[in-house]
């Protein structure tokens, strides 16, 4: 679906129905986009009731990549309960997507919605590792609470890599932008990134500050460690943290009726 829709976005004879017409084959995709549009993400003063008028208020590219954080909630299933439940794991995930539209807001970055799915994305290869390698990642967890480590270095203690370079291998392979790839890999370590740099400090900014809050659980007990570099890139003095962080907290709460698919 995603792949279908930037081809469509990126021919030179595209409309809006066109576009309009592929969202809404999906009805669920539809219903979830039309909620997400029509909350304080955006706060337009009147109800957008169909997709077609998504596309023309919103942006076609823009709403490409809400399709993509919609679509998202689809994967969102069998996490075993006893590590995370999916609800849980979701909020995270969605809380750090709104931390990261609202830092970059406060940076004046266009595109928000980019910042917010590559938020939604940032622990896509945790979820794949808790689906496919329960029995290590029971260990992993384990280790994060007796040890009192981060439950990144945990993983790597007992697999040798970790989710971030998961994430990383899983947008690769599904030819997703460039950009999501380097700030899924190094979201843990900023410092490392290259090519986007900033994009990669603001959300690993917006993980430490939604662990910080307890919106929803990745799994892990404790708050990430923040690195000094990502911090200095962001435009907040200390005065600016309460009241940023009750933006994030507000906003994210008014994300959450978007739910994953039930377990």
């Amino acid at each position: 679906m995603y792949l279908r829709l930037h081809e469509a976005i990126s021919h030179p004879n595209s409309s809006l129905q066109m576009i309009g017409t592929i969202i809404t084959e999906d009805a669920s995709l539809s219903a979830r986009l039309l909620r997400l549009v029509n909350s304080s993400f955006y706060g337009f003063p009147k109800k957008i009731a169909t997709i077609s008028e998504a596309v023309l208020l919103v942006g076609s590219r823009q709403v490409r990549d809400l399709a993509m954080a919609t679509m998202m909630m689809k994967l969102f299933t069998g996490i075993p309960k006893e590590f995370v439940s999916t609800q849980d794991f979701w909020l995270h995930c969605l809380s750090v997507g709104v931390a990261s539209k609202v830092i970059a807001d406060e940076l004046g970055e266009d595109e928000l919605e980019r910042y917010f799915v590559l938020g939604v994305m940032h622990d896509i290869g945790r979820l794949i590792l808790y689906q496919t390698e329960a029995d290590r990642m029971r260990e992993a967890l384990q280790k994060n609470r007796t040890e009192r480590i981060p439950l990144c270095a945990a993983e790597r203690s007992l697999f040798g890599f970790t989710h971030a370079e998961v994430g990383r291998a899983l947008i690769e392979q599904w030819h997703l932008p460039a950009s999501m790839l380097e700030v899924v890999r190094y979201h843990h370590q900023p410092e490392l990134a290259k090519q986007y740099p900033l994009e990669t400090a603001v959300i690993h900014t917006a993980d430490v500050l939604v662990h910080a809050l307890s919106l929803g659980s990745s799994g892990d007990r404790f708050v990430p460690p923040l690195v000094r570099a990502a911090w200095e890139r962001m435009p907040f003095s200390a005065a600016r943290v309460e009241p940023l962080m009750e933006r994030i907290e507000r906003e994210a709460n008014d994300l959450a009726v978007l739910e994953p698919l039930d377990e």
